[in-house]
């Protein structure tokens, strides 16, 4: 093959490549990549109610990708990412066990949430308790506590948890002294398009309740009561900077 044909050859290759990751990546900021074949997923923006076969109820997050793996021992739910709120049904013979890529968390009647991305699982209970593999051992937390399990499996932080931790269940965003970098994070799943957060003020607190079915409310809601102002740089992108 003459060298100018091959360079023509490798250039085409190159930018067909950049064409098709730039589609997987569009697609997934609508879809996530990995709901195309999970048992149950959800949108950027949506959030469902779905009834398990054995009666237990669970809420999906925006974003979130689950597979269930139940048989005549078990009852389990793997999450892949995002969040679910679980109310259990009652089996005696089966324990409902959620699986995610940090750590195993085993329900005792109970109705609880569990969040999960590259970092971290976060598990809060909100009714009854749960039993959360901690390194090599399981340890009980019950109603009204929080606990975060790192990378290791073991164990960052735990204590009381929010009030209203499932607020997203019905439509609400809620925030008690969160960083503005992770309040935008939050708010993303519910957003098609890009959110950025200028590094100055990644660390302001945000506080307050907003209604995830208009994000363009919600930032400016936030933006009354946090120094910042909002911009839109291009259709799709837009900016939280510090207010002028």
């Amino acid at each position: 093959m003459p060298v100018r044909n091959w360079r023509s050859h490798v250039v085409a290759s190159v930018l067909l490549g950049l064409v098709l990751v730039c589609a997987v990546m569009a697609t997934d900021r609508v879809v996530p990549v990995a709901g195309l074949v999970a048992d149950y997923s959800t949108r950027t923006g949506e959030w469902r109610k779905v009834a398990l076969p054995d009666g237990t109820i669970i809420f999906l997050n925006a974003r979130t990708v689950v597979d269930l793996a139940f048989d005549a021992q078990t009852r389990t739910l793997k999450l892949r990412q995002g969040e679910v709120a679980i109310e259990t049904a009652h089996d005696d013979q089966r324990p409902f066990i959620v699986q995610t890529p940090h750590t195993r968390i085993r329900a005792l009647g109970t109705y609880f949430t569990v969040g999960t991305d590259n970092d971290r699982t976060e598990v809060t209970v909100i009714r009854s308790a749960v039993a959360i593999r901690v390194g090599a051992a399981e340890r009980v937390f019950e109603a009204g506590q929080r606990a975060v399990i790192g990378q290791d499996g073991r164990l960052i932080w735990s204590g009381t948890a929010p009030q209203q931790s499932d607020a997203w269940t019905y439509g609400m965003l809620t925030a008690d002294q969160v960083p503005l970098a992770e309040f935008v994070r939050k708010l993303g799943a519910y957003r098609p398009g890009l959110v950025t957060v200028d590094p100055l003020i990644a660390q302001l607190p945000v506080s307050g309740a907003f209604a995830m079915a208009d994000t363009d409310l919600a930032l400016a809601a936030m933006a009354q009561v946090v120094p910042v102002r909002i911009e839109q740089v291009v259709p799709g992108w837009t900016r939280v900077v510090p207010k002028k």
